[in-house]
This record gives structure tokens, sequence and C-alpha cells, in this order.
């Protein structure tokens, strides 16, 4: 098990702040609600039985996922969340950014909500978080539609290969390090996250334009806690998973180039497989109306 004791310094600093609602509340239907000792920053819309829940892929937030709630807002509840240490969602100062803890967050969030069971429409490290909840309370979920979600082996080559490396010190994955870069530069990194994994219509520097405004305001980016406490993952956490599922792949996403895409088949076997070639790694916000499409279509 890797020191966890950077990913304490990113929970210690988040658990200190203290955002004014004027500044996270950028949609009425916004609100922060407490979870297991976490602030979580959602938008609820309310409506129907349904449910679909998003969360954010970092440093996506929730400002991003705009259009694609109010098209499943016509058929659907929909509720999206940034996960602690990301956005305006800040963590306990004891959590360390495990999938443990990220699983009890979204079972916890679904039980302050009253949700009994959601379809879960989760990206990249976050698919592996909602392939996880699966795991631990099937019962609790409808379905999955999971994107840029490899194997987990595939996985940590992918995380080796998008750390900033320098003189073959993988700078992310080095705790503390990882961290001071974090904090100091989340705009920057995120900028230049957009501009490597987008397709080619996405407008990659409007799209970083929102995360920077997040920042700028006191939202956090902790990408180097969640590197260095999820590299330890086993397959056996993650999957096979039994619930029905859909994987899709924005494979315009250079980041995933040297993937292999179908390694995800060794976590659901039986999912249906999707490739939109013209989409990069942020395909929900590229496209919501697609997305939202594959998200409805799944739904019995």
């Amino acid at each position: 098990m890797r020191s966890l004791w950077g990913c304490a310094i990113d929970a210690r600093r988040c658990a200190r702040r203290s955002i004014r609602e004027s500044v996270w509340r950028t949609d009425r239907r916004m609100r922060i609600v407490s979870v297991r000792g976490h602030r979580i920053r959602l938008l609820d819309t309310g409506r129907a039985r349904s449910v679909v829940l998003l969360a954010a892929d970092a440093p996506v937030v929730l400002e991003h996922y705009a259009s694609l709630i109010d098209i499943l807002g016509e058929h659907r509840r929909v509720i999206a969340l940034e996960m602690p240490g990301f956005g305006f969602s800040f963590p306990s100062p004891a959590y360390r950014f495990t999938l443990g803890e990220q699983v009890d967050v979204v079972l916890g969030l679904l039980d302050v909500l009253g949700v009994e069971r959601a379809h879960l429409a989760f990206t990249c490290v976050n698919a592996l978080v909602a392939c996880a909840v699966a795991r631990t309370a099937p019962a609790r979920i409808e379905r999955l539609t999971v994107g840029q979600l490899p194997g987990v082996e595939e996985y940590r080559a992918w995380a080796r290969r998008i750390d900033i490396s320098l003189a073959g010190l993988r700078l992310l994955a080095t705790p503390g390090l990882g961290q001071a870069i974090m904090a100091c530069a989340p705009g920057k990194i995120a900028g230049k996250w957009f501009d490597a994994v987008s397709g080619k219509r996405a407008d990659s520097k409007a799209l970083a334009a929102v995360s920077q405004q997040v920042y700028r305001r006191g939202g956090v980016f902790c990408l180097a806690a969640l590197n260095q406490s999820l590299l330890d993952v086993s397959p056996d956490q993650v999957g096979p998973v039994g619930v029905p599922t859909t994987i899709v792949w924005g494979a315009a996403d250079r980041s995933h180039r040297n993937t292999d895409r179908r390694s995800s088949l060794s976590i659901a076997p039986r999912a249906a497989f999707h490739e939109l070639h013209e989409l990069g790694h942020c395909f929900d916000v590229e496209d919501p109306a697609r997305a939202a499409q594959l998200i409805l279509a799944a739904d019995p």
C-alpha cells in the first residue's frame, strides 16, 4: 500500500476552506450537502422517480454539465455531483481519496437524498468508482453507463503515461510534490488537459475557462491525491460487475491512444460497447445530446 500522507495534506487543506454561497451556487438547483462529514456540491433537478447520477470527471466541473442535465432532466431526475477534493466539494480532514472512501461517498449521497436505486453515468476514474459501487451494493444500482474506462492494468499504465515526468520522476505520483503542483497551478493543468484530450470539434480553450473560473473562486483540483491513492486498486474491487452496463469511449482522446479500449470488458464482460470516433475524453461535455441519447437508450 503506497503512502497516503500526501493525500492527507490535500484533505486537510480542502477541509479548511469556506466559500460563500454566492460563489459556488451558479444554478438555483445547486446545493451543498453533508455526506459522511464531507461537503458535497451537487445539482438536483428533483423531478421524476427514475434517477441518473452524474459525477464530474475533473477538471470537468458541474457548470460543464448544464446542457447534459437539461436534456436528461426532461426524462429523468438528474443528480450531478463533484467528488470530494474537486470543484467546490471539500472532504473531511480524515479523507484519503481511496476507492473504498469514494464508494462510501456515493452510497452515502444516495442515502442522504433518499434515493433507493440509481443509474450511474460516470467517466474515467469515476467510472472505476461506479463499478466498485456496483460490486459493493448491486441492489442500489439500476445500470451503469461508464466512459473512458480501461481495465485495471491498462488504467495503471495510462496513469503513468499522463503524469508529469522530470528526470524519470513521476511528479503527480510523488506525495507532497504532486500536491504542491496541483495547489499552485490547477488552472494551467486543466488547460493542458483539455488541449490534450479533446476531440477536434471541441473548443478546449472554452472548456478550460469554465474550470479555471471555479479554481480562481476557490475550487480545488486534487489530481495528485487521486493518482496516489488509486494506483493500488485491484481488479476484484471493480469487477466483474453484474448489473446491466454500457461502455462508451471517446476514441479521439489522445491520452488513450495507446490504451486497449476493449480491456474495459474485463470489468463488465457483457456490456454494450460504443466508440465515438469524433469525440474525446469528455465526450459527455463535448456532445451532451449524443451522451444523453446513450444514457437514455440504456434504460428499459
